[in-house]
Formats: C-alpha cells, sequence, structure tokens
C-alpha cells in the first residue's frame, strides 16, 4: 500500500534515455510494464487468506524464464516450477525461483521493498529511517493498516500510475497524495524516540512541502 508513496518520495531519474527528464517516476513506469506475470503488484495481496502460502503458489504456477540446471543457470522460456523441478526443491532451486520475480514487495531471503531509487546519501539516510520506524512499530502499521481499510490491488496500481502521472498532484486511494505523504511521515515522527534520527526525516520532509521530487530539487549537470 505504501508503494506509491515510496515512489514519489524516491523519484530521482534525472536523465532517462539519454535527455534530461520530466516525467514523473520514470523507474516505477519502467517496471510496471516489464513482465505483467512476475512485476508490478503480488497477486492477491490484499485477500484475506494471503500469506507466504499464497506467495509460494504465485511464483510457482508463473512462467520461471530460467531454471537452476546441472550447476548453473539455464533458459527454460515459459515453463512453470511444477514443470521443470521435482516435488522437493533444493534450497538453490527455490531461490532460483524467487529471484525470477520483480514484485515491487519480493519474498528472497529477506523481504525487499523495490520502490526505492538511487539517491544522494540523505535522502538514502530518510528513507532507511522511514522504513525502520513505520515498520518496526507494530502501532504505526495498524495505523497504515486502519487508515487505508479496504484498498485493493487494483487500487495500489491505480495510485502507482496516478503518481506516474501527476507526481505531487496525484490522487492516492482518493486523497491528495501531498496529505497522505505528511501524514505517513508524522506516523513514522511520531514512532522514532531520538530528535537525531528524527531529524533524518527532515529532506522527505521538505520535498512535501515544496511538492517537488528529488529530480526536481537537486542541481544535476547534464
Amino acid at each position: 500500500m505504501l508503494t506509491p508513496f515510496f515512489a514519489l518520495l524516491c523519484d530521482n531519474a534525472p536523465i532517462y534515455q539519454g535527455s534530461r527528464n520530466s516525467m514523473c517516476s520514470v523507474r516505477t513506469r519502467i517496471w510496471q510494464d516489464v513482465d505483467h506475470d512476475r512485476c508490478g503488484v503480488v497477486p492477491h495481496l490484499m485477500d484475506p487468506d494471503f500469506g507466504f502460502a499464497r506467495y509460494a503458489e504465485n511464483v510457482l504456477t508463473k512462467p520461471q524464464i530460467t531454471a537452476w540446471r546441472t550447476g548453473r543457470v539455464k533458459a527454460v522460456g515459459s515453463k512453470t516450477a511444477p514443470e521443470l523441478y521435482a516435488a522437493h526443491l533444493s534450497q538453490r532451486e527455490a531461490a532460483q525461483i524467487l529471484s525470477n520475480f520483480f514484485y515491487d514487495v519480493r519474498l528472497k531471503s529477506r523481504i525487499e521493498l523495490r520502490a526505492a531509487d538511487s539517491m544522494p546519501p540523505r535522502y538514502i539516510a530518510a528513507y532507511a529511517q522511514l522504513v525502520k520506524s513505520v515498520f518496526g512499530s507494530p502501532a504505526a502499521l495498524q495505523n497504515v493498516l486502519r487508515h487505508y481499510a479496504g484498498i485493493t490491488t487494483l487500487d495500489i496500481t491505480t495510485a502507482k500510475l496516478a503518481v506516474c502521472k501527476d507526481g505531487f498532484n496525484a490522487l492516492a486511494y482518493g486523497k491528495p497524495i501531498s496529505s497522505e505523504l505528511t501524514w505517513l511521515l508524522m506516523q513514522a515522527r511520531s514512532r522514532t524516540p531520538s530528535q537525531e534520527e528524527r531529524a533524518l526525516l527532515d529532506p522527505f520532509m521538505a520535498l512535501v512541502m515544496k511538492r517537488k521530487t528529488i529530480r526536481e530539487t537537486e542541481n544535476y549537470n547534464e
């Protein structure tokens, strides 16, 4: 649910295809259309029974593209995992399956959030603190779930596309994205115990106040 917000806060692609870029969240645009079977929002993410088993079902029944075979990775076209592997998967085979999927949030040896772009150090610190503060606090997570109760996977995709089209003028889940980002950052600040750590969030708050992305505020040379 937070991917559209992370994508906008971390939007930092000043050059695209050799020219100055004026499009919003171009990284999100690209990944949205790479491979609909294996990218974007995780299927069934907001279903009541979603969990590790449903995630496993998703990755096992979609095209694998590559597989671990005789000690190396080989191209296998659109075959699924059941067509390629025996009933028991080795750890290396399971790792290969998981690595073939590029959902906005994906499971590997860890849970990987993939919305962020490469950024200057102070914004990397802000992003790390935001993730730490929100995901490290059960209370903050419950507030997020209550705030966006009833959101569907289609709503998440729609919010991402709105960010790609309109940036800080977008509506996310029916509300102005600037106000939602302010709310999210205040959730993070309220769950951050030290003044030093709270200050790490200031670069993101400045972006929201200016309604400008990193790409628009940094002095990049051509």
